[in-house]
């Protein structure tokens, strides 16, 4: 058997059963990536795991039992797990659990974002059959016939960017375990049965694909650069089979940018084509999607609407311009950004919003800009925002902003084992963002933790949602507060 797992962040004790508002709604679509590109090789004994549902505990005992069920049948299954910092130190303490019990009866896989960034950390892992560097759309054709043929290799690397044809795989949640349960759970507790699912729009980012200084300084993605060639047909497709299956009320379209270009009139072609096709097809879920704030306005909402977008969420990042510009967001003021609100707020279209601390560097003036900005959201924009975040810049390998980091000579010992393991564990992880900010803000991590605190106090007077990575899971367990 095939077990594609997802792990989780790590959580607290006693927040190992909290159903938190992202994790519920969210499939991983990693996952369902995987289970459909194996399905698509006529892989028929698969099954993916995502342990935000049910929960750690109830996930390990289907893992241990799918384990003990192979090996009574003389099989050895192969565990594929997928590799993020956020939950690579956990990822890898289990895998070790794991090899410690059930030794040879077993195959470790890993793939992932992370994993290019610290292969020879994981090849010399002994708990790691095989590490995987790449698209699995390229890798997994070959694992698959070197484990059928009892021939695994230790390195596997394969990437779509290298092809001629950039195309990127669907999903599947045929065996996505508890999947119906799981939608279910959503229906219940948030109002909406939510799936993930990726098209035309990703994973590239038309921002970064457009920008001449390409990517965000902060954005670690990969492939963020890489517009996926699936057709609108193809896309729709996917769609209306899962929407037959499972009745979503919704999809939530986890590409960089659901737009593929930032270009007026390619929009405006690419949406009315979009129209078209989901009118053929009869889809009737709504959608949320990802976009950058210079991609909506007036004309490009209406066509939203029509589209069925619902929700969007808007990388709104800084309300400073200087901060913005170095972030990588040059050419973004804040006219764009009241363009964008009030096309959104006209067609009746929700929006979520992130902001970054700490890419830029930091000071009073900067952050009066935050806090007058928020304000002004809050005041004009009420009626339709879901949520705001704010994050302290996490420092995220691939990143730009990681490599300033690493030359600036911060954070030695912590890059020396990241380098040497492949993780860092949650403290190292709020280390490295408070020595990056000290070092690289004139304002203190300590000012702006005050900062933060301030915001969600402000939030919260005013009803609307406040989320940050850190915070108590009452505090980001937003279908409570509804």
């Amino acid at each position: 058997m095939l077990i594609n797992i997802h792990l989780n962040p790590a959580v607290s004790k006693n927040q190992d059963q909290e159903e938190r508002f992202d994790t519920l709604i969210s499939p991983s679509s990693t996952v369902a990536t995987l289970l459909e590109i194996e399905k698509e090789l006529g892989q028929n004994d698969i099954i993916g795991i995502d342990e935000a549902f049910p929960g750690e505990l109830e996930t390990r005992n289907k893992i241990k039992e799918l384990i003990e069920d192979d090996a009574s049948e003389g099989k050895i299954p192969a565990l594929l797990f997928t590799l993020l910092l956020y939950n690579s130190e956990r990822t890898i303490k289990y895998i070790q659990e794991l090899k410690k019990e059930f030794g040879e009866k077993i195959k470790v896989i890993i793939g992932g974002q992370l994993v290019p960034l610290a292969r020879e950390a994981y090849l010399k892992n002994e708990n790691i059959d095989a590490v995987c560097v790449g698209d699995a759309e390229k890798i997994l054709p070959q694992l698959l016939r070197d484990l059928e043929a009892g021939n695994l290799k230790e390195e596997y690397e394969g990437w779509v960017m290298d092809e001629k044809d950039k195309k990127f795989s669907g999903v599947s949640f045929e065996r996505f375990w508890k999947i119906k349960d799981r939608m279910a759970t959503q229906k219940r507790q948030v109002g909406f049965s939510q799936l993930t699912i990726q098209g035309p729009g990703g994973p590239g980012c038309a921002w970064a694909i457009s920008n001449n200084k390409g990517p965000c300084s902060f954005c670690s993605l990969q492939n963020v650069e890489v517009k996926n060639e699936m057709t609108i047909e193809e896309y729709l497709e996917i769609e209306k089979q899962l929407e037959d299956q499972f009745q979503p009320d919704r999809f939530f379209d986890v590409a960089s940018q659901f737009l593929p270009t930032l270009n007026q009139k390619e929009k405006i072609v690419w949406l009315k084509k979009y129209i078209e096709v989901r009118e053929e097809k009869g889809i009737k879920a709504e959608k949320y999607a990802y976009f950058t704030v210079s991609s909506i306005d007036d004309e490009v909402a209406i066509l939203l609407k029509e589209a069925g977008i619902s929700e969007v969420y808007l990388g709104i990042d800084h309300f400073n311009e200087k901060a913005l510009q170095e972030e990588n967001k040059s050419f973004r003021k804040r006219e764009t950004l009241e363009k964008c609100l009030n096309a959104l707020k006209t067609q009746g279209i929700n929006f979520r919003a992130g902001i970054v601390l700490g890419s830029a560097s930091e000071n009073a003036e900067t952050i009066e800009s935050v806090r007058e900005g928020i304000k002004w959201m809050v005041e004009n924009y009420k009626d339709i925002i879901k949520a705001v975040g704010i994050f302290p810049e996490e420092m995220l390998p691939g990143s730009e902003d990681f490599e300033k980091m690493r030359q600036a000579g911060l954070s030695k010992e912590l890059f020396a084992k990241f380098d040497e393991l492949g993780y860092l564990s949650r403290e190292e992880q709020r280390k490295m963002t408070q020595d990056w900010i000290d070092h690289h803000s004139e304002i203190s991590m300590e000012k702006i933790s005050e900062f933060e605190k301030e915001i969600f106090d402000y939030l919260k007077k005013e009803g609307v949602f406040g989320y940050s990575v850190d915070r108590k899971p009452e505090q980001n367990n937003e279908f409570k507060l509804r």
